[in-house]
């Protein structure tokens, strides 16, 4: 075989397994199913004002969209984050696009938008992509 097909089936090989590493550790894999887990979508006014506004915990809502470049940047953040917070406060999630009524009351005009809630009121918010750690500190912060 060729140096050239070597390369060729090695460059092949690393691209099929690239995006496999999580099926090769039961850790990483339960890690995402519990940070899944964490986040709620809703979808309808009705359920909106049941999880977030008469909430216990403080609550974390993230505004975002399937076509948005940063809120998929900011998706794995999000749910890592709520699996490292889930105890202390509730993660929410809004599409936009399917939540258009809850979007429009509180102005959406830029996303990925993050709403914060306590007491069925906004406390905060943070607009647009963020690093995992600034991110963790404003939820912090705005919510304590």
């Amino acid at each position: 075989m060729s140096l050239t097909v070597k390369r060729l089936w090695f460059v092949c090989l690393m691209v099929i397994f690239s995006g496999c590493g999580d099926w090769f550790s039961s850790t990483n894999s339960k890690t995402a199913k519990k940070n899944t887990q964490a986040v709620i979508e809703v979808i309808n006014k009705q359920d909106f004002e049941q999880i977030v506004l008469k909430s216990e915990k403080p609550v974390v809502v993230d505004f975002w969209a399937t076509w948005c470049g940063a809120c998929k940047k900011m998706s794995p953040i999000f749910s890592k984050i709520a699996g490292e917070l889930g105890k202390t406060y509730k993660f929410v999630s809004i599409d936009v696009d399917k939540g258009k009524a809850i979007a429009d009351e509180y102005g959406i005009s830029a996303i990925p938008a993050f709403f914060f809630f306590k007491n069925g009121q906004k406390v905060g918010q943070v607009v647009g992509a963020q690093d995992e750690a600034s991110f963790k500190k404003a939820i912090e912060d705005t919510l304590k």
